[in-house]
């Protein structure tokens, strides 16, 4: 991952970047001590809502691919919505749920 499209990149997923980047460093840089450290991993926990493994995902993609390779991985389009978009469809497997509510989804994919 040695370059990145920065146009296609929001100010949000920047930010986000920029935050994880400070704090990779941070926890890498010992010339920092370690209670400095374990408090910045934890107020970054804390405000971003994220867990120990997050960070320590963080830090392993860090050290793997540098600054660049904690950038998003959710980008680009989403999948298709699972939904099911033809009402007359919905509402047939609605009543065979009904019907039988133990069927499952291959049990009634085979009857419709």
């Amino acid at each position: 991952m040695d370059e990145h499209d920065w146009s296609q990149t929001s100010e949000k997923e920047l930010e986000v970047w920029r935050r994880r980047v400070a704090l990779v460093e941070t926890l890498l840089d010992e010339r920092i001590d370690e209670q400095e450290r374990r408090s910045a991993r934890w107020s970054y926990q804390r405000e971003q809502g994220v867990g120990e493994r997050t960070v320590r995902n963080y830090l392993k993609r860090y050290r793997d691919g540098g600054p660049l390779a904690l950038l998003s991985r959710h980008g680009g389009p989403k999948p298709p919505s699972a939904r099911i978009h033809d009402e007359a469809l919905g509402e047939r497997i609605l009543a065979l749920i009904e019907e039988s509510p133990r069927r499952t989804v291959p049990q009634l994919r085979r009857i419709i």
